[in-house]
């Protein structure tokens, strides 16, 4: 079925997408605000604005928002991004009028209660905290802090630990108010609804919230090159390395990425996975991703090794990048990796929340969506042409390089990285 997509006199957007075949549905309330569009005296913000979301609004208190999903069969969840925050709820198809009710609540009605406030102040530490010693995530943080050094993409999403202590309600409730606003708010839902009953309800809702002031884009940051090391005690050697992707890609660029990511390292077929873990065993994990919105990303190559492969692991994957670089990838490669992007979205199809996410990128990066079907076809049409020219905008830039755990100087010196930082 058609997108039905509107914007309201407030600057309140919504793009529906009816699935008459679903038992479920799942509405999200976006907003394009993350750690991004944070000043220095708010890191941390947004995430913790994220956290007070559930702990309570003007006629409801943190259990019942819980419970009243959780009755009907469904849940409630949200996450905070570098460039956005989400909160979403999914239900029985029959009871979705309960999803509109309650993220309304949540995003627009919260009273960020003084004790509420303080009590996740320590949740909030102790979730920094574990990230810390994660050391894929702590190295992935790490490195942006290298490559996007000055600009606001470079804090951790969830601040420091410093950060969330020098957290004042006052302001944090000032930033909510400000941001969190009808202007600001894209509403993407998915599966069995009737379109027209679903715009009545959101109405209802949103009556009586003001517009307020819409966020200006995020400028696009710098990217700084080089190669870094940070010494751990980590058991193995954590790579993370990246190229810059180019501002405003396309629709059909975005394809053929997802294309050569796949090919490359994305899959357990991908030419990384088979050429360095299968044929030579020199670590467990490797791939290539990548993220980004619409005028900033990366293209990465992450992997994780023993402190003595780590040499080997790292010739390997400079010849794979040249190789990459050079040859591109086969046609063969281009149409196995397609149809394999193909059918995992067919698979997932059946999920109204990837259904709602999928929407959500498309309308927030493009500013309209298509059907999901029509969506997921859009990978077929992808030719090696096109694959080749996305190689040439990412591969010809310079590469950053961040090692981190047990690794000395002088082994990253000797594989001829120019190293900074210790």
């Amino acid at each position: 079925m058609e997108i039905r997509q509107t914007l309201r006199p407030s600057g309140a957007a919504s793009a529906l997408e009816p699935v008459p075949a679903s038992h479920s549905v799942t509405v999200g309330f976006w907003f394009p605000v993350g750690s991004g569009a944070e000043t220095e005296s708010e890191r941390g913000f947004t995430h913790f604005v994220e956290h007070m979301l559930f702990k309570g609004t003007s006629t409801r208190d943190a259990r019942t928002l819980a419970r009243q999903a959780e009755r009907a069969g469904g849940y409630l969840n949200a996450f905070t991004e570098k460039t956005a925050l989400c909160i979403h709820c999914t239900l029985p198809s029959d009871r979705w009028p309960l999803a509109v009710e309650l993220l309304a609540d949540m995003a627009f009605r919260s009273r960020f209660d003084e004790e509420e406030f303080s009590k996740e102040r320590d949740v909030i530490r102790s979730e920094v905290l574990a990230a810390r010693d994660d050391p894929e995530e702590d190295a992935a943080d790490e490195f942006h802090a290298r490559v996007w050094a000055g600009h606001a993409l470079a804090r951790r999403v969830a601040g420091e630990p410093e950060d969330i202590e020098r957290i004042d309600r006052t302001e944090l409730l000032r930033f909510y108010r400000e941001n969190l606003v009808p202007s600001n708010l894209t509403v993407t839902a998915a599966g069995r609804f009737d379109p027209d009953l679903f715009e009545a309800a959101l109405d209802s809702a949103l009556e009586g919230v003001h517009g307020g002031r819409r966020m200006p884009t995020l400028p696009r940051p710098d990217f700084h090159p080089g190669a870094w090391f940070r010494s751990t005690r980590a058991g193995q050697v954590y790579l993370v390395s990246g190229f810059e992707l180019p501002a405003g890609l396309s629709r059909e660029d975005l394809a053929a990425l997802d294309v050569l990511t796949c090919a490359f390292g994305e899959s357990s077929s991908s030419r990384l996975f088979q050429n360095i873990r299968e044929a030579r065993g020199l670590c467990y994990s490797i791939g290539s991703s990548y993220v980004g919105a619409r005028e900033f990303g990366i293209f990465y190559v992450t992997a994780a090794s023993s402190p003595s492969n780590f040499p080997r692991l790292w010739d390997m994957i400079r010849v794979e990048l040249e190789d990459l670089r050079v040859r591109g990838l086969t046609e063969e490669e281009v149409s196995e990796a397609a149809a394999h992007i193909h059918g995992q979205d067919l698979v997932a199809a059946d999920d109204t929340e990837t259904r709602m996410r999928t929407l959500a990128r498309q309308v927030l990066r493009f500013g309209r969506a298509e059907p999901y079907e029509v969506f997921c076809d859009g990978i077929l049409r992808v030719d090696s042409d096109r694959v080749s020219a996305v190689r040439d905008m990412i591969f010809r830039g310079p590469l950053g390089v961040l090692a981190y755990g047990r690794t000395g100087y002088r082994v990253l010196r000797s594989l001829g990285l120019s190293v900074e930082g210790g």
